[in-house]
């Protein structure tokens, strides 16, 4: 990302009030794509686009893609990027246990200003610009995972009103919704630490088992009974979303950002070592057991928790790295983790080919929620 953009975005964001950390959504703007950008099946999976991850259950599916919006649709939304989802799999029947949703999962310790569980719990709203070909009823859940409490949710419904046209949605939340005092009593707290503490959910279906009533906190209600919209039911149907912002109190301009410190946000849950780019290791020492040992990759950002390691060699053999012995390489040599730590990784082979100067693999550290 050039540095033109990285001014253009702190220009806007003066215009909003400067850099006050009032979003506490990473990459709202859709900013970061490190995993893919073309359209890649999101069911149950972070698919595309950083931070927001398909949640679903029953025989339907759909994509997720990096969008760049025109000319005309950034003078409407002020953003330059969006999430773009696409029905792959239809599903024409939903079952009372189905449910398809987008859904986002933030750290307890970053939504303590809340104050949930007690009687001086904060309202919040969640805005962001959406445009669909299918018009209707959708949802907006917020899901106060258990984490040492107890589970609380929310479904809240909003309309998208005319089809393949950018609308601004604002919903707050508050902690007494239907006149509730399920946040406010002490089992409402949200669960501190790096662990899961609450979820957004974007919902296109929610199954008869979710149902529960309209703004109203409860247990086990994802959705309503309104009439479903009906967007899992054809292939092809689309669903876009940019300008996501979550913030104590009630809305505000959109908060901009630079792209470099979006990604480094986004990097404290997944970094890789380049789009699908080959990084070399070192041989540090070698000839135990036929083992060589590689210097560690370091983690460009530290990560939420000990991540997962997932390497391939340069032919893209899972669990494999290609060493180097002299200018030769050798393939689907078996990778083992001596150290894996929050800010770096270091591997080891095995097979054999114990004085390899050099080792090239792709990696990337998973440490989601």
């Amino acid at each position: 990302m050039s540095r033109a953009r990285d001014f253009a975005d702190l220009a806007g964001s003066a215009e909003a009030g400067g850099l006050t950390g009032r979003n506490l959504i990473i990459n709202g703007s859709m900013a970061c794509f490190q995993r893919a950008t073309a359209a890649t099946t999101m069911t149950n999976a972070y698919g595309a686009v950083d931070r927001f991850k398909g949640f679903s259950n029953g025989g339907g599916a759909f994509t997720g893609e990096k969008y760049d919006l025109t000319t005309g649709e950034i003078a409407t939304t002020g953003q330059y990027q969006a999430l773009k989802m696409l029905v792959s799999t239809a599903d024409t029947s939903i079952a009372a246990a189905d449910y398809y949703a987008l859904q986002y999962k933030f750290e307890g310790d970053d939504l303590q200003q809340l104050k949930y569980g007690s009687s001086s719990a904060q309202s919040f709203t969640v805005s962001f610009w959406v445009k669909s070909d299918t018009t209707g009823t959708y949802f907006l859940t917020v899901d106060k995972v258990a984490n040492g409490q107890t589970a609380y949710r929310i479904p809240i419904e909003y309309t998208i009103d005319s089809a393949d046209t950018w609308e601004k949605k604002e919903i707050t939340i508050s902690p007494t919704a239907g006149s509730t005092s399920l946040i406010t009593s002490s089992a409402g707290a949200i669960g501190g630490g790096t662990g899961h503490g609450l979820s957004l959910y974007w919902g296109f279906a929610w199954g008869t088992d979710y149902h529960g009533t309209n703004n109203t906190w409860g247990t086990g209600t994802y959705g309503t009974n309104a009439t479903a919209n009906g967007w899992m039911g054809t292939v092809g149907n689309d669903f876009y979303i940019t300008g996501i912002q979550l913030e104590v109190g009630s809305a505000t301009p959109f908060e901009h950002e630079p792209y470099s410190v979006t990604l480094q946000k986004a990097q404290r849950y997944y970094e890789d070592s380049g789009g699908g780019n080959q990084y070399t290791f070192s041989g540090s020492a070698s000839g135990f057991g036929g083992n060589t040992y590689f210097d560690s990759a370091d983690f460009k950002v530290t990560k939420r928790a000990e991540p997962t390691i997932t390497i391939t060699d340069t032919s893209g053999n899972s669990g494999r790295m290609t060493v180097f012995q002299g200018a030769t390489g050798y393939d689907n040599q078996q990778v083992f983790f001596e150290t894996t730590r929050v800010n770096a990784f270091a591997p080891r082979t095995g097979g054999g080919r114990t004085d390899a100067g050099l080792g090239r693999a792709i990696w990337s550290a998973d440490a989601e929620l």
